[in-house]
């Protein structure tokens, strides 16, 4: 499978480096009695823990499932220790991210998830075989052959059903645009929150149009034109158009409800697609440089996080002075409740150890619950932990949504100690099953394959680390289920 290659002995002096400084932080904090010198050590171990595939593989994806929990890792650990060790005591975010526990109760708790995050990596570092899930019909050759008009009349109608969707959620949740202030406030209508409004499943169609902009990115790469060009007449152009429609609206409801990460799943399964499509001989042809494309992406993804943190800290306060656009920036993306949360994860096993209270693996059969409607069963248990997180351990009321406990958080609750260890390494096993499955498909260039891949690879692997494993499971159906309906409308029939 193709991959970054790079210097194997350079990348574990750089790990033994940064394990050597997060030591000595640890050793300063040790004796200076600063624990929140000492929590910045925990967090840059939490790096390490989840990065070890990294340092002993030689080839690596930029796009394997694991790369995006070193994202979560990097920013909800590593970073978020840094922000509360040097924020100052009176901001709001500390209070949020801490429940007022002080630094010394949080390293109790916090010096557990890099041990967790070690048993994740062993997992996925355990596991070589794969499913051969290209057996499967869906992944078969007539599957593989698309027929770009058909693409071009599903892709219309998820347009459509998304601009119905866009237009009741505005409505819905009374979006102004008298103002940038109005226009950015925070809108909770989320189909990955907890309880967050009736109106998550218009939130799910309007994701449609990124559905469409997928097929068609595909369908037209696939029939060896250029994304942006003017070759393969009108039909190509018409598709061209209607991906350039499609990307436009993906980001309508994400920017509206100020989501950083609605915009950053649009802009990475775009970048999944164009990452494997260009492992092909044909579009390295056409000039396709991926070290330019991953630097493109990592700096639209930086600058949708700095543009999305200024936005949000405008419409709290209505204006920014010159010196606290990076203040402004760290409390909307290390402050939030977003990615790996260490410190959610240090106060639930400050809080539960010791209870005897464990749900015993409640929690994980409880996505069998998902399919039964509400309507049918009144008194249906909440699908989710973010409801119980944020009454039972945090004291504090679930009006509108929940604080989700993250993997980790998760199999405390339900094992304690002996599920934070095992769990993690069970999950990194199927991570890996998961990529190695896909493997040979992506590699082949299957179009099945990568639309599905594209579409579930950030709810399998990226909202497993800061939801919880119901809420996964939920989501990822949510996003293959239009592929899975689109698939067999849009194949061509081959007599």
């Amino acid at each position: 499978m193709g991959g970054i290659k790079y210097n194997l002995a350079a990348v574990k002096l750089m790990f033994a480096s940064l394990a050597a400084a997060g030591g000595i932080i640890f050793i300063v904090g040790f004796i200076r009695g600063n624990d929140k010198v000492t929590l910045i050590s925990v967090g840059v171990y939490c790096l390490l823990a989840i990065s070890l595939p990294l340092m002993l593989k030689r080839k690596f994806s930029l796009f394997e499932p694991v790369t995006l929990l070193i994202f979560s890792v990097l920013i909800g650990c590593t970073l978020r220790a840094i922000f509360f060790s040097t924020a100052s005591d009176n901001n709001h975010k500390i209070y949020f991210l801490t429940d007022g526990e002080v630094a010394s109760e949080l390293v109790r708790g916090a010096v557990y998830v890099p041990l967790g995050l070690l048993s994740l990596s062993i997992g996925y570092l355990s596991v070589f075989k794969r499913l051969p899930i290209e057996r499967l019909k869906i992944f078969r050759p007539e599957f593989n052959c698309w027929s770009l008009p058909r693409a071009i009349w599903v892709a219309v109608l998820f347009i459509l059903v998304s601009l119905v969707a866009i237009t009741k959620l505005s409505t819905g949740n009374d979006v102004r645009f008298d103002s940038l202030a109005a226009l950015s406030m925070k809108r909770m209508a989320e189909v990955g929150g907890q309880g967050a409004s009736r109106l998550g499943y218009w939130v799910w169609m309007s994701e449609l149009s990124r559905v469409s902009g997928i097929l068609l990115l595909i369908a037209i790469w696939a029939g060896g034109h250029r994304i942006l060009g003017f070759g393969g007449g009108a039909r190509y152009m018409i598709a061209r158009a209607l991906l350039f429609v499609s990307f436009l609206l993906s980001m309508c409801w994400p920017i509206l409800s100020s989501s950083r990460t609605g915009v950053l799943e649009v802009i990475f399964s775009l970048a999944v697609i164009l990452s494997f499509m260009g492992l092909r001989g044909g579009a390295r042809a056409r000039g396709f440089k991926f070290s330019i494309f991953a630097g493109g992406a990592i700096c639209i993804a930086v600058a949708v996080l700095v543009l999305f943190g200024v936005w949000r800290q405008y419409s709290q306060i209505g204006e920014i002075k010159d010196s606290g656009y990076l203040e402004a920036v760290a409390n909307n993306t290390v402050g939030s409740g977003n990615f790996l949360p260490m410190l959610r994860t240090a106060i639930i096993i400050n809080r539960m150890q010791g209870s005897g209270q464990y749900m015993l693996g409640a929690s994980y059969a409880g996505v069998a619950l998902a399919p039964i409607p509400r309507s049918v069963w009144l008194d249906k248990p909440e699908i989710g932990l973010g409801e119980f997180v944020k009454t039972e351990i945090f004291g504090r009321e679930a009006l509108r949504s929940g604080y989700p406990p993250g993997i980790l958080g998760e199999a405390f609750i339900n094992f304690g100690f002996l599920g934070l260890f095992s769990i993690p390494f069970l999950f990194g096993g199927m991570l890996r099953l998961f990529y190695n499955s896909f493997c040979p498909l992506l590699e082949g260039g299957n179009m099945a394959g990568l639309a599905l891949y594209s579409s579930c690879l950030w709810p399998v692997a990226f909202q497993l680390a800061d939801l919880d494993f119901s809420l996964v499971v939920i989501n990822s159906a949510l996003s293959v289920m239009p592929i899975l309906v689109a698939l067999p409308l849009i194949r061509r029939r081959v007599r």
